[in-house]
């Protein structure tokens, strides 16, 4: 699904139930995704902040209903009851807008007066209402540049501070870092004593405490200097780039199965955070190796502006939801913009500042993500402070916008969760939250904190890409053919968040509305309005093609050829012809060629069979990402007999050399295997030959852990031979091929040949495995399952079947 349906579909899912949901609501047009629906039966408020309950959310909406007492708090002092009915809050009901709005207002309002609850309750419906009162703290007023020069914001983290050092949970030592962010020297101390009882070594390897759990490790150090904790970040450093794969580390491991997260065995979910404390490991003075640390950096920037990074080792993926991918990426960069001596005017910190743009926009699907979204919000929050001085006045929206979630996620003990996070939302993973009221302070070096204690070093000022590249992680807007930009920094989330585009771009658009949005800095939202560009034709088509700025040529090649189900209509000749020059030129961006490569694959057969020497070179090129697009684009000649000498000895000399499961995705799935099953006998003998070759001179991963070498080693080989399955005769040259490496083996890739359908085997290949079947499979199934097999031979004819099963 490209970006253009993805994003309809949101907001059809969104708005499925509007007209009934604007007889609730004054304005139909909700700012966040999640707001609740006045039609459901129930919905949840799952905590109304420092009171201490949660609400349940009942018809006619909203009737408010106690759910869950918390144990200590406020409202238990108050004599609060489950399934309680609130009839009003300080003398307001639910009405108008977003009930968590309204309710995360009201803590605001209180704690700027008296810190009186006023509720009227009763103790079930139909009952009279009575009084009871709710005390709790007054902080006082937010001031407009909260939480900057803010009474309130101050006594909310310090509050948080004394929970922290009275013991209060955390995970990951986020709490400690939260500590670090304070930049009250009454905090260090307590820090301190954490950093010098780390390990000086360590054993195993865990994604998440490996990273996360150690860069307030690193900010401490940069901090003070003490040389005493040096040890610990050094041990930490050497087990992250061990465990180091192809740029980055599995989940909890340094590689999950190959398949696992869409592909490759990573989950940059965790990943990210592995990768800035090896960078700021590395400005600590530890010994990390430059070439791992490059290739890191390198892995991770790739995402910069091109979309979300991927749960896995994918390419960037499409959607306003991320799960706080972009926050962990925006702030690798910000630790590489600061070691490297080029500092603010490098393309890390460039890539920082696109990255953590991002969050903007995306605030409007807050709480989304696989495991809840909860985790999404500490560092898209987080992130976006990054820009608090580039962009204040969307950091003003953003933190306005969202001060109702922050109200309702503090709980009555000072500590904080994370409202609706799921199992995110509790006071372990709220330490990362509270960040959103400190890192605008800028006393951690991941924040712009100066140090003196940093050792820099020299990274490449182009780490990947042309120099065409570097506009994708540009956060101005692109500019018009006069060099006038549009503005995009006085944007609201009335008007600029995820949910306001994705309205605009399924609805009726003037071309200057068009013509504006298009050149907006972040990739989703231009991608979004792909609709409309197909709407006005070719011709703006071909305009965007040739404009000077990389991100349009790449949003027209988007729009022409999305990742899945491309329309070869809506390509003509002149866009075919434009994409072949971009693949001839070598100063083209890689990212718009990767593109390109995806539209060539959907032009004429005629044009494919003439330019097949222009996609060819591209299954060799350095980046994955392009080799795989390549394979794609070769669709449908993989099989043609006019070209089939060139193209099958090319994909064989790539699978030699390729570690990477992603790249040949196109081989186990999609249309290239229904064309090699299909292919002409002489077609087919040539593809035995060069897959045979691949799998018999295959280079093998090198790795300094065992375990990661054998898995790549027996994924890709594996993968090879079941490519070789989809040949006519495949199945008989793989077990030829088997044979020969596992000689003693009676039946090789046995996993293969049992699943497969036998009628694709020789005679003499179906008689092996059925032999195998009966002589070593199907005596083990009866011991194993002996008892089992008895009870129901003997339910069947009682003593025919014992005396079968005891003979």
């Amino acid at each position: 699904m490209n970006h253009l349906h993805s994003s309809i579909l949101a907001l059809a899912l969104l708005t499925g139930s509007a007209v009934a949901q604007d007889s609730y609501y004054k304005n139909p047009d909700a700012l966040f995704s999640k707001r609740p629906d006045p039609t459901a039966p129930i919905s949840h408020v799952e905590r109304f902040g420092p009171v201490g309950i949660a609400i349940d959310l009942m018809q006619p909406a909203f009737t408010m209903r106690i759910k869950e007492i918390e144990e200590g708090s406020p409202a238990e002092a108050a004599g609060l009851k489950p399934a309680m009915i609130i009839h009003s809050i300080n003398g307001e009901t639910l009405a108008d807008i977003d009930p968590r709005i309204q309710l995360g207002n009201l803590i605001t309002k209180a704690e700027a007066a008296d810190g009186r609850i006023v509720m009227m309750v009763s103790d079930k419906a139909g009952a009279d209402p009575r009084e009871l009162t709710v005390q709790i703290p007054t902080f006082g007023t937010y001031s407009k540049t909260w939480p900057l020069d803010c009474p309130k914001s101050e006594k909310i983290v310090r509050n948080y501070a004394a929970y922290l050092k009275a013991g209060g949970m955390q995970k990951f030592a986020m709490g400690h870092l939260f500590l670090l962010s304070t930049g009250d020297e009454s905090d260090l101390e307590y820090v301190r004593q954490w950093a010098r009882s780390r390990p000086k070594k360590r054993g195993g390897f865990h994604t998440w405490n490996a990273g996360l759990g150690n860069i307030a490790l690193c900010e401490y150090y940069l901090r003070t200097g003490d040389e005493a904790v040096l040890p610990a970040i050094q041990a930490v450093a050497d087990v992250i780039a061990e465990a180091e794969n192809s740029g980055g580390w599995g989940n909890k491991a340094p590689m999950g199965n190959l398949n696992y997260g869409g592909g490759g065995g990573h989950l940059n979910a965790g990943g990210v955070h592995a990768a800035t404390m090896l960078v700021l490991a590395k400005e600590c003075g530890a010994k990390v190796d430059d070439e791992t640390l490059i290739r890191v950096i390198r892995h991770f920037y790739r995402w910069a502006g091109r979309g979300n990074i991927s749960y896995g080792n994918n390419k960037p993926e499409g959607s306003y939801t991320d799960n706080g991918k972009n926050g962990g990426l925006a702030f690798i960069m910000s630790a590489a913009a600061s070691l490297t001596p080029d500092g603010e005017n490098s393309a890390y910190a460039k890539a920082r500042d696109i990255s953590a743009l991002f969050s903007f926009p995306s605030t409007s699907f807050m709480l989304h993500g696989h495991t809840g979204g909860g985790i999404g919000e500490i560092f898209r929050s987080a992130a976006m402070s990054l820009l608090h001085e580039k962009r204040p006045e969307l950091y003003r929206d953003f933190m306005d916008q969202r001060r109702w979630h922050y109200e309702l996620s503090r709980r009555y003990d000072g500590s904080f969760g994370i409202l609706a996070g799921q199992r995110y939302d509790n006071e372990s993973w709220g330490a990362g939250y509270a960040l959103s009221y400190t890192m605008p302070r800028k006393h951690l070096r991941l924040a712009g904190a100066p140090s003196k204690f940093a050792k820099p070093f020299q990274l490449p000022k182009q780490v990947w890409g042309t120099a065409e590249d570097d506009d994708f992680v540009s956060i101005e807007a692109i500019a018009y053919p006069d060099g006038s930009r549009p503005d995009f920094s006085r944007d609201t989330l009335a008007t600029g968040g995820g949910l306001a585009l994705v309205r605009m771009s399924a609805g009726e658009m003037t071309d200057e509305q068009l013509n504006k949005y298009i050149r907006h800095p972040v990739i989703i939202t231009r991608t979004s309005f792909s609709g409309q560009i197909l709407k006005r034709g070719p011709e703006l088509i071909s305009q965007l093609l040739n404009d000077k700025d990389a991100r349009l040529r790449r949003l027209a090649l988007d729009t022409l050829a999305p990742k899945r189900n491309p329309d070869p209509s809506k390509v003509a000749p002149q866009h075919v012809a434009r994409a072949l020059e971009m693949l001839k030129d070598p100063e083209e961006s890689l990212f718009v060629k990767e593109a390109a490569l995806r539209l060539v694959g959907i032009a004429p057969i005629e044009t494919l069979v003439a330019q097949v020497g222009v996609i060819l070179p591209y299954l060799e090129h350095e980046e994955w990402w392009l080799q795989h697009s390549a394979l794609v684009a070769l669709t449908a000649v993989i099989a043609d007999k006019r070209v089939y000498r060139e193209v099958l000895p090319a994909i064989g000399a790539m699978l030699e050399r390729n570690h990477l499961y992603n790249v040949t995705a196109p081989l186990r799935w999609g249309q290239i295997p229904e064309n090699l099953r299909k292919a002409d006998p002489e077609v087919a003998a040539l593809a035995r030959q060069e897959l045979k070759q691949a799998y018999d001179a295959y280079v093998s991963y090198q790795h300094e852990l065992p375990k990661v070498e054998q898995r790549v080693d027996t994924g890709m080989r594996e993968s090879i031979a079941s490519t070789i399955t989809l040949l006519p005769g495949g199945y008989d040259m793989l077990y030829e091929i088997g044979k020969q490496r596992y000689p003693e083996a009676t039946v090789p890739f046995a996993e293969i040949f049992l699943k497969a359908d036998s009628e694709q085997f020789s005679p003499k290949l179906r008689q092996g495995v059925l032999d195998y079947r009966k002589e070593l499979l199907l005596p083990a199934y009866l011991k194993k399952h002996q008892e089992a097999l008895a009870k129901e031979a003997l339910s069947i004819e009682p003593r025919r079947g014992k005396a079968a099963m005891e003979g």
